[in-house]
């Protein structure tokens, strides 16, 4: 079909989340009433000597050069120590005649275990987009990022916002330098080096990768509901609603593009990753376009189907970002995935698919009523066509009436249902748009489900809400890779995406879920 016209549509974007906002703030004060589960415990060990500012700058070093001028001060006011009793405000007067004037570096560590590590720091400042400038110095490398820095919504309260990077080290002596470029008041703490030893449940193999392993200059920045399906030759397409487009900088943590387009596909081979979208990298459009311009396409997963990668589309009204009533189904070739279709179902119930999974003679598509997940199915091959739905009602019982399926487990919507070996099922998702990643474990598609297991408990920051609990289908020795989706609830989400690309981007956990799995058969 013929592409519309290009649409930044981010103020759309941001209208139904920001009107779900008072609902979702009230759901995390009681998100761990739902916690009765068996959570992953972590090992770790500190890599940066002192990253809490709990003795206070010992193992740092202050410097200000170039005629700049800053005072580094230790605090134990609640309000500026985001772990531990202490944290650092650093104030700067002026930044000085050059950048990375005003600088604080941290005692050299080596670390120990070649491979890829990730740098994660709490950090405010009274002026907003406050610019800290990092560099990772080893031997001749200089690995360095740039951040903006948000500052704090609710003065009353010790919230933050944690900053990252992905970085890989070669086992020799590492200097952590942070330059402060902004005349401002900085509020630092809890910085922390971290890999896949520290920190067993952080996939930051994968954080790393979706930093810097994009094959192109121009694609995918940040986006959000990050569907994933195992295509035939074991690249993984993951299918994404809005999504930020510009020029790939893994150096930076800031969007210089405001271009948004509302569905696409990131197509991973290994550890390389390329866009799929439609238009051109000078006007990017979405893959699939309504007809109508008053709607837009929004994903929920796809299955291989006909030598085919046949997408789940729902309709979204531009005005109120709503869901329409309609899902559709868009076809990519394979394996150049080229838009082939799109075909409009006949379901017209008021409820939208989360996912789906193709599983013997059935594609089972999973729904959320009433914040608890429920099942439909259509048979395998006849995903597009016109045969209704049908959703499961209990005791091996079907019916075509949606408001008489039975809900499989309560307080989440499906992200994903896999399948992890004979008759195991493994089901991802995140609670009630808690601060939780979770699993649960079934030995038929249509359950039932339990043993509840948490994966990661995400930290809490500032203004950002988690939300759809993605697991890539393509395990390793029974690990799998999960993922959750981040929001801004600010006056401006859209500003604070851009200005802190962190705050859209997945975050990326793992698990053992052959382990895990109660229905795991023992050797």
């Amino acid at each position: 079909m013929a592409n519309a016209p290009f649409t930044n549509n981010t103020s759309a974007h941001a209208g139904m989340k920001n009107i779900l906002c008072s609902i979702i703030l009230m759901l995390i004060t009681c998100a761990h009433l739902f916690a009765n589960v068996h959570a992953l415990v972590s090992t770790k060990q500190p890599v940066i000597t002192n990253g809490g500012f709990e003795n206070n700058l010992t193992g740092w070093s202050t410097a200000t050069t170039n005629g700049s001028s800053a005072t580094f001060s230790v605090t134990n006011n609640a309000l500026y120590a985001h772990g531990g009793s202490q944290g650092l405000i650093v104030d700067v007067n002026n930044t000085g005649a050059a950048n990375n004037s005003v600088t604080l570096s941290a005692a050299p560590v080596k670390l120990e275990k070649k491979g890829y590590y990730l740098l994660r720091f709490w950090a405010l400042a009274k002026k907003r987009n406050a610019l800290i400038d990092i560099s990772l110095k080893e031997g001749n490398s200089d690995n360095t990022c740039h951040f903006q820095i948000w500052n704090r919504k609710d003065t009353t309260r010790n919230q933050w916002q944690m900053y990252q990077y992905a970085f890989k080290a070669t086992g020799r002596n590492t200097t952590l330098q942070l330059n402060f470029n902004t005349a401002t008041t900085y509020y630092l703490d809890d910085v922390e080096i971290v890999n896949d030893e520290t920190n067993p449940e952080l996939d930051v193999r994968a954080q790393y990768d979706w930093q810097n392993m994009f094959n192109e200059t121009y694609g995918w920045l940040s986006g959000d509901n990050n569907n994933p399906v195992l295509l035939p030759d074991n690249r993984v397409a993951w299918v994404y609603n809005d999504s930020f487009m510009g020029p790939e900088d893994p150096h930076s943590n800031v969007l210089r593009s405001p271009r948004m387009i509302n569905n696409l596909v990131v197509v991973q081979k290994g550890d390389s990753l390329v866009s799929r979208y439609g238009g051109s990298a000078a006007r990017p459009l979405s893959l699939f376009v309504p007809d109508s311009a008053r709607s837009e396409f929004w994903e929920s997963g796809g299955v291989i189907e006909g030598g085919m990668l046949k997408i789940v589309l729902i309709e979204i009204t531009r005005r109120n970002t709503s869901f329409a009533g309609h899902t559709w189904i868009g076809s990519l070739s394979l394996p150049d995935l080229a838009v082939v279709s799109l075909h409009r179902l006949p379901a017209t119930i008021n409820t939208s698919p989360n996912c789906v999974i193709q599983d013997g003679d059935y594609n089972y598509l999973y729904f959320d009523t009433h914040r608890a997940t429920v099942v439909g199915r259509v048979p395998k091959g006849q995903l597009d066509s016109q045969v209704a739905w049908e959703f499961y009602t209990g005791n091996g019982n079907w019916s075509t009436d949606f408001t008489q399926a039975v809900h499989l487990v309560d307080n989440v919507s499906a992200g994903n249902v896999i399948k992890i070996g004979p008759d195991n099922y493994a089901m991802s998702g995140v609670p009630n748009l808690s601060g939780q990643v979770a699993v649960w474990f079934a030995q038929s598609p249509v359950g039932p489900w339990g043993n509840k297991t948490i994966i990661y408990h995400i930290p809490p920051e500032e203004g950002l809400l988690a939300y759809e609990g993605h697991v890539n289908p393509l395990g390793n020795k029974g690990v799998y890779t999960f993922t959750y989706s981040l929001y801004p609830f600010v006056q401006n989400p859209v500003s604070m995406q851009l200005a802190d690309k962190t705050t859209y981007v997945p975050g990326f956990v793992k698990a053992n879920l052959l382990e895990l799995s109660p229905f795991t058969k023992k050797k």
